[in-house]
């Protein structure tokens, strides 16, 4: 058994763009329930909420490499406030942090889109991409680009310069697996047997 088979899906259970789990059980009939409510099962819950809340509490610094001095933190670089205090005019550093991992471990990607400054090219602001946003990703010219859904029907190409990606497992270096959708018979049992005690 290859180290990486636990991430080959069971074939005869099937997760639909609309985030429904459906798993054929023995009895015949088929278990489904939707994506989002992953984060009912209690361990799902505390684990992804340990995570999120230790990743929140790391602190963010810029050094600087000085030949004389060595590395020392540079509380004055431009983008020291960006990243530990306000990624952005309406969500903390903490906040921020905390919600990436959040997608990370729900999603399997975790997206935030780099806005510049139009005429100095200089990060002004991170911004939050919800992951269920996601459409797919292509390759053009050596440049990454991912497509995002936007109002309506429309979708729009970013080149990767211009997000910061955070993924998990990836099995072709691009894209984070689903941890929901790896584990999906497991999370299936787990949600069963918390629906019956209940």
């Amino acid at each position: 058994m290859a180290f990486f088979d636990f991430l080959n899906l069971n074939k005869s259970s099937t997760l639909d763009k609309g985030g429904v789990i459906n798993i054929p059980m023995d009895s015949g009939r088929v278990h489904s329930f939707r994506d989002e409510n992953i984060e009912n099962i209690s361990t799902v819950y505390t684990a992804i909420k340990i995570l999120s809340e230790a990743i929140s509490r790391v602190p963010i610094h810029i050094y600087d490499n000085s030949d004389s001095k060595g590395k020392i933190k540079d509380k004055g670089h431009y983008l020291y406030p960006i990243l530990h205090y306000a990624p952005n005019p309406y969500t903390n550093s903490q906040t921020f942090f905390s919600t990436l991992e959040v997608h990370r471990n729900l999603r399997g990607n975790a997206f935030a889109r780099i806005v510049r400054n139009q005429q100095t090219g200089a990060i002004k602001q991170l911004e939050i991409i919800n992951p269920d946003t996601f459409v797919d990703y292509d390759i053009l010219d050596n440049q990454l680009y991912y497509r995002f859904k936007e109002a309506g029907s429309k979708s729009v190409a970013i080149n990767s310069n211009e997000i910061l990606h955070f993924r998990m497992l990836s099995k072709d270096g691009i894209l984070g697996v689903n941890p929901i959708e790896a584990l999906r018979l497991n999370l299936a049992t787990s949600f069963d047997a918390m629906k019956s005690i209940e």
